[in-house]
């Protein structure tokens, strides 16, 4: 074999090789993405949790699922009156609006990752920014800490910092 077929050999071998590997990260990338730190189920804990205005709810279990635009969040919470409220939306990385039900202090939420395990939420009514989240995810992945600013729909203002534990 000449050099110039040993080369061709060689770089058609090597234009294979890029192939399966551009395969691969296609395949892999829709699977790594949905693999947000969040994802599970998040219970509530008051003794580490403040709330201004309080009170506290009575419990609140949140439940993030891997979604193929982001994540889904459901909160199903007990309020100190006894009521009962489920909140839903989504979290989609990208920094634009998307609707949010269950409340009547915000209609929407857009939310942008600030790190591997921060990512911040505006909560907008009537594409007014009423509430700000910051969600932090300790590096064991066992602590989840929601830091809310802003005011509600009575015009109160806010300032809570719920904690949760994995479930």
């Amino acid at each position: 074999m000449t050099s110039i077929q040993l080369s061709l050999v060689l770089a058609r071998r090597i234009a294979s090789l890029g192939v399966v590997l551009l395969f691969g990260v296609m395949v892999a990338a829709p699977v790594m993405a949905q693999r947000d730190p969040l994802v599970g189920t998040w219970t509530l804990n008051p003794a580490k949790s403040t709330y201004s205005p309080g009170p506290a709810p009575r419990s609140e279990v949140v439940t993030y699922e891997a979604a193929e635009d982001g994540v889904k969040y459901t909160v199903k919470q007990t309020g100190a009156d006894g009521k009962s409220a489920v909140l839903e939306g989504r979290l989609i990385y990208d920094g634009k609006d998307y609707p949010a039900t269950g409340t009547s202090d915000y209609d929407a939420v857009s939310t942008r990752r600030i790190d591997a395990n921060t990512s911040e939420t505006a909560r907008t009514k009537g594409g007014k920014v009423v509430q700000t989240v910051r969600r932090v995810l300790s590096t064991d992945g066992r602590t989840l800490t929601l830091t809310t600013k802003g005011v509600m729909a009575t015009g109160a203002s806010i300032h809570n910092v719920a904690v949760y534990d994995r479930s």
